[in-house]
């Protein structure tokens, strides 16, 4: 399969599949007569599992060094147990910063008048929660 094809058959873009290629993820074989990118259904294999270590929150430095282990034949267990465990501290810290932004919000909109929040603030909430648990918009939990 040549990339558009690899990709559309794998649901990525073309564009991420030659970025993965230059950088190493992914390692396409060269057709002996025009030199374009030749992928297997081993390289849709490897790309479903580079998107599902992505998804997992695991950097691209991270899933080549799981998947340079993996080549050597060294297991992979350890440096993923790792990133998951990271992953995983970091997940909760944001959602107890998320949870206190939430129930400050929530404790200033009791105060306002009738308890109904306006929608500046509702507003800032939102904005808040995307951009990084609320640092913006002068809301501290």
């Amino acid at each position: 399969m040549f990339v558009n094809e690899f990709a559309r058959r794998a649901g990525e873009q073309p564009h991420v599949v030659r970025y993965y290629a230059r950088v190493g993820l992914l390692n396409p074989a060269r057709h002996p007569r025009n030199g374009y990118k030749v992928f297997t259904e081993s390289d849709v294999k490897r790309l479903r599992l580079i998107r599902n270590m992505k998804r997992l929150g695991y950097t691209l430095a991270e899933v080549a060094t799981v998947l340079e282990n993996a080549e050597r034949g060294k297991s992979p267990c350890p440096a993923t147990r790792g990133v998951v465990e990271r992953r995983a501290r970091a997940g909760k810290r944001s959602l107890r910063q998320l949870q206190a932004h939430m129930e400050h919000a929530v404790r200033q909109w009791r105060q306002a008048p009738g308890g109904v929040p306006d929608g500046d603030s509702v507003r800032c909430l939102i904005e808040t929660v995307e951009a990084e648990l609320g640092r913006d918009c002068g809301i501290d939990p």
